[in-house]
């Protein structure tokens, strides 16, 4: 609807990123998963490019891919410190939760986008998101 959400979210997830909140200058956050219909899966990863130009952050977006590439991505995500950001549908998480719940602190940050799909998969990304390590979660409408 034009209210800026977006760039508010990107916002917050570079600064983040970025900085941290205790004395010892650790950013707060060093991974971040967000949530979106899948749909939307690209537009994220083009408005991380648009907001924070190419190379601001490396974000990884799972998109249109059959299930062994996407659980190898995951893998990737998880595994290594290549990607700062995993960008995934509500249908791929939910598919796919026990993989991510596997590795310890698998995200710091979850951002869920247009939240009102949460009634469809709540307890599916309630069960991420109290089962994982992960310590910080927001919910845009």
């Amino acid at each position: 609807m034009g209210l800026g959400k977006t760039l508010q979210s990107v916002a917050l997830i570079y600064t983040l990123l970025k900085t941290g909140l205790t004395a010892d200058g650790q950013p707060t956050a060093k991974r971040v998963i967000v949530i979106c219909p899948c749909s939307l899966v690209k537009n994220w990863d083009n408005e991380f490019t648009k907001w924070l130009g190419p190379g601001g952050v490396k974000s990884l977006a799972i998109a249109d891919q059959d299930r062994k590439t996407v659980e190898k991505n995951i893998d990737l995500f998880v595994r290594t410190k290549m990607f700062n950001i995993l960008i995934a549908s509500y249908e791929c998480i939910r598919t796919h939760a026990d993989r991510l719940n596997k590795h310890t602190y698998a995200c710091d940050l979850l951002v869920c986008d247009e939240a009102h799909r949460l009634k469809v998969f709540f307890v599916c990304v309630c069960f991420y998101l109290f089962h994982s390590r992960t310590f910080y979660y927001i919910c845009r409408f």
